[in-house]
């Protein structure tokens, strides 16, 4: 997995934001936030670790007859 940084308002929020590739450029994007609106507070979060589940097979049991 490749590590990425965002930016989460601290407030409930409709989308997710831009991926960054390092954790600089999410930095300058988070103060660029923060100086676009006073007072409200921004999160700056990493990917740790990836979770997910593979597709099931389909399986097939012949009946009788």
């Amino acid at each position: 997995m490749e590590t990425f940084f965002m930016i989460l308002k601290d407030q409930a929020q409709d989308y997710m934001g831009k991926r960054h590739q390092s954790e600089i450029n999410a930095r300058l994007e988070a103060e660029r936030l923060a100086r676009k609106e006073v007072g409200q507070k921004f999160f700056l979060m990493k990917a740790v670790d990836r979770c997910m589940v593979e597709a099931q097979p389909v399986t097939w049991d012949k009946g009788e007859g």
